[in-house]
Formats: C-alpha cells, structure tokens, sequence
C-alpha cells in the first residue's frame, strides 16, 4: 500500500495530461486574437469601401456642371451622397446602404460652401466627408464589449465641370 507522500511523488511525476492542460490554457487565447484579427480585417475592409464610395462621390460631383452653385449644391449634392452611401445615383427605398446605419445626412459637402451668397472661384475644390459607426460582430460573439468604432472618411477633387 503507497503511502499519501508517494501518491502525491507518484502524480506530480506524471505527464500524461500535460498538452490537455496546456491546450486548455492556450485555446481561449488563440479563440481571441483569431476573432481579434478578424474584427479588425473587417474594420480595415469597411474603412476602404467608404473610402472609395466617397472618391467615387467627390469624383462624380467633380464632373458637375460649376456655371453656379445650383448644380452643385443641388441636384449634383444629392446624387453624389446616394453614390456615397448606396453606391448608386438612384438608390429604390429597398436598397440597403453599404455600412448599417449610414445615411446620406452623414455625408457633408465641406467646399465650396452651400450656404448664403456663393461665388465660385477658379479652381473649385470638392471637399467630401462622411462619418458613420461601424459595429463589429466577433468581439461581442467572443463576449467582449461591441461598442461601435467611428470612421470619418474625406476627400477632395478639383471641378473640371463638364
């Protein structure tokens, strides 16, 4: 009969549930930066679609009649923010927008200015910019908090006016 201290001797020796243990404690570690790494791919694919969407916007309002602002600030504004959000000039009511949440009240003409008297000088520079929260799937599927991350997105184009 073995006495406590030999058991004891006798388990402490043993290695038969070693790489158990240790894949026990590296798992959920491994679990969290795989879904991590994929969040944050996500996010950079989001950052570069809106991206994009808004070069495509301030492009199209580039090629925008610049005789006065009317064209610009008017019907050429609306179709560049539909292109902006939905990626299409003429959206239906059941397309959806390319980020959840993100409307055409989040994309802002920042120049030229549409407010009071406009004198358009030469050269117009369209200046776009969107800002829209983008929310994440694998933090909260992993238990962590999901809060939504803010993207802001700009750019600019000279008006060549056609």
């Amino acid at each position: 009969m073995m006495s406590l201290l030999g058991l004891i001797r006798q388990a402490l020796r043993c290695t038969s549930g070693t790489a158990a243990l240790e894949g026990a404690i590296v798992m959920p570690v491994a679990i969290v930066l795989m879904a991590g790494g994929v969040e944050f791919g996500q996010l950079f694919s989001a950052y570069g679609t809106a991206a994009k969407s808004m070069r495509d916007a301030a492009r199209y309002l580039a090629r925008v009649p610049n005789q006065d602002n009317t064209a610009i600030c008017g019907w050429g504004l609306t179709n560049a923010k539909n292109l902006a959000v939905y990626g299409k000039i003429d959206p239906s009511q059941s397309d959806p927008p390319l980020f959840p949440g993100w409307s055409v009240s989040d994309v802002t003409l920042e120049s030229p200015s549409c407010t009071g008297t406009v004198t358009l000088t030469d050269p117009i520079i369209i200046d776009l910019k969107a800002s829209f929260h983008y929310s994440g799937t694998m933090f909260s599927v992993i238990g962590l908090s999901n809060n939504p991350w803010p993207l802001h997105v700009e750019h600019q184009e000279r008006s060549i006016g056609e």
